[in-house]
């Protein structure tokens, strides 16, 4: 209780508030008629702690999805402070919830709102969604105080509202397993998230906004939370937002594990809590004290309770939908901070091999050559390498952290926003941006990582666990990054931001730049970073699904029709030609590949022979024989790849034509075959004719002896003389 009150005191710390009581503001929504705080020295109204849901408390609502608010009041209720913040489980360097008071019944929603806005305003809105990892966080942050954003707002003349809510996390959010599938039950905070943005939709209008203009923003699993909203039980289109506002995460940023990846330690957490062989385990889970509940889930050492694909709220692959277009696409500022391999990548890692192994660790999905590829696209070379702009020395950590830290900072976060922001911009404008600025506090192994955007995106002074920094050109980078947000946020263009000489943000729909923030000048950017890498992310799989499955079409055993179809279709079409075209050249440039990795093979082998022959104390240390060995054995699987990848192109070539001429050849068969039919027929046809009138010959000859004979008897009796061929 006592942190959540200096929560709310913190908004008032130092901004002189009047000595005689300001108003107390009031709103009536919905259910029922609340009241707020007033802050005179920011003119600004908040209301606290308001519930957006019946709260999911045991034993009937908890591990359940959220459920809508079902009763209504009189009178007025008090919403001047933060309710708790959901439960949380600290780690360390993301104690998010430290100091703050947690509750199960935690579905609040918060809104600070300029003075003099009221229902009618129908000013434009944002809404909050905190990150955390979905492990911890909460609305009552200090960091994420909004006044100052909506301050700004008002001296731009561009006044918006700013909503913040909690949301379940880590078991008591997206606990997941094969009895939780079956039942329908995940995503439990994505739900909470869902029907929070649903409540503002209802109600944000009787607080002066505007409910067909809202933005949703968040940052890290804030972020990835706000993206998969996009993908939400597979909608293209809603009415809950108009545009968001990625940190530093999108849909491909997290790792979605199965039912069967989970199920060990959801079993341990049955077994923990003295469920195990209970007929209906998740009812009993659901009745636990809360403390027993904490005492089984709060370990270590285990994979992260998130975002899962549940066949509902995430129906299918992210990746697929995105490519495929199946989203809400809106207009989309997003970006990410330039060095955030430092917050997510491994250390202590000194060679090739061990760089591998790491891959192949963290991403079991990747093949030996889809790590080899990966290490060909980011050499060895620290002056390149994350922290980026650090010159050629190498890490205290690992001699290759640097190589690894850009390769797990472009998996994490730049693939994926260079993804989305291809995709999007093909029909809504975005806009993206790398922030690249240091905080006073960092250090040259950190960089500009992770969160660091915040506090500027905020303008937010107050020393929190992450302060903005004090030096000359921070408030001014400050200042001009809410003032871009602001304006994104009121029109959904940043560049209507009153800052003057502030750089014209271009949309990725005009030209692939970004925004680069950075105190001593921001510009922008063309966005080409690292493109062969990260494009390595994105389209290497499509490519190997796409080969393989042509090849199973090819050979499948299709009915004879559809098959011809399809074969004319691939032979005849322009389309396919102009396609066909551009692999040919696609696959002149795997051949350059293909050239290179057998000349990198020999010179590695060369070099290692020569060490050898020379007794090169280079070959005296293991760790270095060993990753001249790997070197060896990637450059080797690199001639492979690129081998394979041109020997199938003339497998899937010639099988193709020899289908197709298979199908020429039965279709000429085919014709062949009517044809001699049809004489076939013609001949029996004749034939029959021909034995008619021999039939009538042979009729008549006989007809024409009967004659005879009869004319012959006729002379005998009466002594006639008579010509039988004229009588």
């Amino acid at each position: 209780m006592l942190t959540r009150l200096l929560s709310t005191l913190t908004l008032l710390v130092g901004f002189g508030v009047a000595a005689s009581p300001p108003s107390v503001p009031t709103v009536t929504v919905k259910n029922g008629t609340y009241t707020g705080l007033s802050l005179p020295s920011f003119r600004q109204e908040l209301f606290l702690g308001m519930p957006y849901a019946q709260q999911p408390v045991p034993p009937g609502l908890r591990l359940r999805a959220p459920l809508s608010l079902n009763a209504s009041w009189t009178g007025t209720r008090d919403a001047s402070a933060y309710s708790p913040i959901c439960v949380g489980y600290d780690v360390p360097g993301a104690e998010d919830d430290a100091g703050f008071e947690l509750s199960e019944a935690c579905l609040t929603i918060n809104v600070v709102r300029p003075e003099g806005v009221e229902e009618g305003s129908d000013v434009p809105v944002v809404v909050w969604v905190y990150g955390g990892g979905f492990g911890n966080g909460g609305s009552a942050d200090h960091r994420y105080n909004g006044t100052w954003i909506v301050q700004r707002s008002v001296e731009m003349g561009q006044p918006i509202i700013i909503v913040s809510f909690n949301y379940r996390a880590t078991a008591f959010g997206f606990l997941w397993s094969k009895e939780l599938a079956a039942e329908g039950v995940g995503n439990l905070g994505l739900l909470d998230q869902h029907i929070a943005l649903r409540w503002v939709y209802e109600n944000i209008r009787a607080f002066g906004g505007d409910p067909s203009k809202v933005t949703v923003m968040g940052e890290s699993a804030g972020s990835i939370s706000v993206s998969l909203q996009l993908l939400a039980y597979g909608a293209t289109s809603t009415d809950l937002f108009r545009a968001v506002i990625l940190e530093s995460g999108t849909p491909t940023t997290w790792s979605y594990r199965t039912p069967e990846d989970y199920q060990p330690q959801f079993d341990a957490i049955v077994n923990a809590t003295g469920c195990a062989g209970e007929a209906d385990v998740v009812a009993c889970l659901r009745a636990v004290p809360l403390e027993a509940y904490i005492a089984a889930t709060n370990v270590t050492n285990m994979p992260p309770w998130g975002p899962t694909v549940d066949g509902s709220f995430i129906t299918g692959s992210v990746t697929a939908a995105i490519q495929s277009g199946k989203f809400i696409k809106v207009p989309m500022l997003l970006g990410a901070n330039l060095d955030e391999g430092t917050s997510f990548g491994p250390s202590g890692l000194n060679s090739e091999s061990d760089v591998a192994v790491a891959l192949a660790t963290r991403y079991k999905h990747l093949t030996n050559d889809s790590i080899s590829t990966i290490l060909g696209h980011y050499p060895n070379d620290p002056s390149i390498g994350c922290p980026y702009n650090t010159g050629d020395g190498v890490l205290s950590t690992g001699l290759q952290d640097k190589r690894a830290l850009s390769i797990w900072g472009d998996i994490y976060m730049h693939a994926g926003r260079r993804l989305l922001s291809e995709t999007v911009s093909s029909t809504a404008d975005v806009y993206s941006y790398h922030f690249a600025q240091v905080p006073e506090n960092g250090t040259m192994e950190i960089g500009a990582t992770h969160f660091e955007e915040v506090a500027y995106v905020f303008s937010n002074p107050l020393p929190t666990q992450n302060p903005l920094s004090t030096r000359p050109g921070d408030a001014e980078l400050a200042k001009f990054m809410t003032s871009y947000w602001v304006s994104f946020i009121h029109k959904l263009d940043p560049n209507q931001n009153g800052v003057d000489g502030a750089p014209v943000w271009p949309s990725y729909r005009d030209a692939k730049k970004n925004m680069v923030f950075k105190r001593q000048g921001s510009y922008v950017e063309d966005d080409s970073y690292r493109v062969e890498g990260i494009a390595f992310y994105t389209i290497a799989f499509l490519l190997l699904g796409a080969e393989m499955a042509m090849f199973c079409i090819m050979v499948a055993p299709l009915p004879y029709g559809i098959r011809k179809r399809l074969f004319h279709f691939l032979a005849e079409s322009p389309l396919v030609a102009k396609v066909a075209y551009g692999i040919k050249i696609a696959f002149i440039s795997i051949l350059v590949l293909f050239v290179d990795a057998v000349q990198r093979m020999f010179r590695i082998t060369a070099e290692a022979e020569a060490a050898k022959s020379n007794n090169s104390a280079v070959l005296q240390n293991v760790q270095t024989e060993t990753n001249f060995a790997a070197r060896k054995f990637y450059a080797q699987r690199n001639v492979y790849l690129t081998g394979f990848t041109l020997f199938l192109s003339l497998v899937l070539t010639r099988t193709f034509y020899i289908i197709l001429d298979l199908i020429h050849a039965q279709e000429e068969y085919a014709k062949l075959k009517n044809a001699t039919a049809s004489q076939s027929r013609d001949k029996l046809a004749n034939g029959d004719q021909t034995k008619q009138i021999e039939d009538l010959k042979a009729k008549l000859a006989q007809q024409a002896a009967e004659y005879d004979k009869l004319a012959t008897e006729y002379n005998k009796v009466t002594g006639a003389k008579s010509d039988k061929r004229k009588d």
